[in-house]
């Protein structure tokens, strides 16, 4: 490129126009100053430079230039995205010891192929240690089995269609006490891009989490019974008592809108005698026995296929009908009474629980004597009550066939203290088992229907502390021993029994030992020769005799006779026998018949045929003499005479 050269005249022109802006400074200087004179040759001198440029352009003749372009051109952004679908979640959210949940996760790709990374994450609740995991993709082996908090699997590339299979399991061997705990955690896959062979994490990446909540519970094969059922099991009943129906009306029967029923002819009443009478006793029966149903079998949380409600909250309906004011039509009675009807016909399904009721002690094999001070205690956990609850307590004699309440209501506090008597219900319900059991039945204070029970897992055994007992129970104890029902392997502390007070005197008889091979009841003491004579057969049996009655007989004449008439010196066969009615405690001889009444003996002569013991003098003649106007109650056998004594009986 050249630079291009001006001609002549254009020459001369400027230099004319720079000629007359000098002369035009030099005559409008002096009138408008220097300053303005300035500001006009500035603007004439750019004007001049921009004519002379253009000037410049006009006279180009030639320049050099090239152009290129591509076509079909297309530039996109690369994208990482993905998204979960779950058309499997855990079963209910609920797992039972033992048992599993499985929940499908869909991984679908919006992006570029990617690679990812899966792991478990947020942990929260006391389930959460005990679960374990098997993951895996596809269907194929598992990817990953082991604990759930230790769920850390990846990378792995991504192929379409990615699906995730996670079974969750509980083990058998985990504690009961995690029934109605919960784990809640996550899920999380973490994307990262492939190209460039990138570490992961780094370029283009994408997260997505999926929330999991899931619950320890029991499960198990229930059943429901009929109305007629419960009519005719008053003892399957009788622990869920008392139970409360709802009430519209105003009298002694029904309180704060509830009636209660608490006895087997109430019981009755309901399912028999007034069900037939109207439409609205029709509900109330069929009420009642969902509650023992409810109760018996632990059914409360089971939501039956026709409803969107659980039992609980059926039954709490049922009520609301019986409680409103004015009574609903016949007619919506009815519904729900068939509802009840059809729930209540032997439906056998299964069903979990999240409520926990435990019995700790007794749990099967303790010794608890009758008599003494004990602490019941259960747990309680998750109770399915709006508010708090409270409990009954009872106890059975035969593993759980029959009970006896101890209490029908105790704050839910874990522990009740019991003193064991030897009868419950008034008297009607013996105490001491080897096949004793304490059941715990827990009730919502608000709505008061059992919201669960349990019972100790194996028997337990109250025998008898003799000494901690009441006189009454203590006659109540020897009668039973009397007719069989207990045996002495059922008491302590009886081995030692007080004489009862002499007739007139102000001091009581010696006590008497308890001697080995001789019963302490009257009815054995043999009362004819032909069976003192057997008695003698066994070996031992006499000596034993001889020595506790000559024991008994120092020990009442040193009781009743004044010291003066008795010296050391003064052989007892010697010793002024006393004219005063001796009643001497039971004693008597093992396998000796009994008979039903022991009658006053006079004498009971002893045959010669009976042989002589070694250390024991030969009894020729022996009698038993009562004295005259007194019954004896307790006769004891009495020391074998010497020949030469006479007859021991003058007193």
């Amino acid at each position: 490129m050249f630079m291009p050269k001006l001609k002549k005249s254009k020459k001369i022109k400027l230099k004319l126009i720079r000629t007359k802006i000098l002369e035009q400074e030099e005559k409008i200087a002096p009138k408008i100053g220097i300053n303005f004179a300035f500001k006009i040759a500035a603007l004439l001198l750019i004007a001049f430079l921009s004519w002379n440029g253009l000037l410049a352009v006009y006279q180009t003749v030639a320049y050099m230039s090239d152009t290129e372009s591509s076509a079909d051109n297309n530039f996109t952004a690369s994208t990482l995205d993905f998204v979960l679908e779950v058309p499997f979640d855990f079963s209910i959210s609920a797992i039972e010891i033992g048992g599993s949940a499985t929940k499908t996760i869909d991984l679908i790709n919006l992006g570029n192929n990617h690679k990812y990374k899966v792991r478990a994450d947020n942990f929260s609740g006391g389930l959460c240690d005990y679960l374990n995991l098997e993951a895996n993709v596809d269907g194929d082996v598992p990817e990953y089995t082991g604990s759930l908090i230790s769920f850390d699997f990846g990378p792995i590339v991504f192929t379409d269609p990615d699906v995730w299979n996670f079974v969750l399991s509980l083990p058998s061997d985990a504690p009961e006490s995690i029934i109605g705990e919960t784990c809640q955690f996550k899920f999380v896959f973490w994307g990262s891009q492939t190209r460039n062979d990138l570490p992961f994490g780094m370029g283009f990446s994408d997260t997505e989490e999926e929330d999991n909540s899931i619950k320890a519970k029991v499960c198990y094969d229930a059943e429901t019974r009929s109305k007629g059922y419960w009519k005719n099991h008053d003892d399957v009943y009788k622990s869920y008592l008392p139970q409360y129906l709802g009430c519209n009306t105003v009298s002694s029967e029904c309180i704060d809108s509830y009636e209660t029923i608490s006895n087997k002819a109430k019981v009755t009443q309901i399912l028999e005698t007034d069900y037939e009478l109207s439409m609205r006793n029709k509900l109330r029966g069929q009420l009642l026995a969902m509650k023992f149903n409810i109760a018996h079998f632990k059914i409360g949380e089971y939501v039956p296929p026709t409803s969107i409600d659980n039992l609980n909250q059926i039954v709490s309906q049922a009520d609301d009908l019986l409680q409103q004011i004015p009574a609903p039509s016949d007619e919506t009675l009815e519904i729900m009474k068939d509802y009840l009807d059809g729930l209540n016909q032997d439906l056998r399904f299964r069903t979990c629980s999240s409520s926990l009721v435990k019995v700790t002690i007794p749990n099967g094999g303790e010794v608890w004597w009758v008599g003494r001070a004990y602490d019941l205690t259960w747990t309680t956990k998750n109770l399915a009550c709006p508010d708090d609850s409270f409990v009954s307590i009872w106890y059975s004699r035969d593993s759980g066939a029959t009970w006896g309440n101890i209490t029908t209501s105790t704050e839910n506090d874990g522990v009740h203290n019991w003193i064991i008597p030897l009868f419950l219900e008034g008297g009607t319900y013996y105490v001491p088992s080897h096949n004793a059991r304490i059941k715990v039945v827990t009730r919502c204070s608000e709505n008061l229907l059992v919201n669960g029970w349990d019972m100790s897992d194996t028997d337990f055994c109250p025998p008898i502390d003799y000494s901690l007992i009441t006189d009454e129970e203590k006659l109540q104890v020897d009668q039973l021993l009397a007719e069989g029902i207990l045996t002495e392997a059922d008491i302590i502390n009886r081995e030692i029994t007080a004489l009862p007070e002499i007739v007139g005197g102000e001091e009581e008889l010696p006590v008497i030992p308890e001697i080995e091979g001789v019963a302490m009841t009257t009815e054995e003491i043999a009362t004819t020769t032909e069976e003192v004579a057997t008695t003698t057969e066994e070996d031992g049996i006499i000596d034993q005799i001889i020595e506790a009655i000559d024991s008994i007989v120092d020990e009442i004449i040193e009781k009743i006779l004044p010291d003066e008439l008795i010296s050391e010196e003064t052989p007892i066969e010697d010793a002024q026998i006393i004219d005063e009615t001796t009643i001497i405690e039971e004693i008597s001889v093992e396998e000796v018949p009994v008979v039903e009444q022991t009658p006053v003996v006079e004498e009971v002569p002893i045959i010669e045929e009976v042989p002589a013991i070694e250390q024991a003098p030969a009894v020729e003649e022996q009698a038993v003499v009562a004295p005259e106007n007194v019954v004896v109650e307790n006769v004891a056998p009495s020391e074998p005479a010497p020949a030469d004594a006479g007859v021991p009986g003058e007193i």
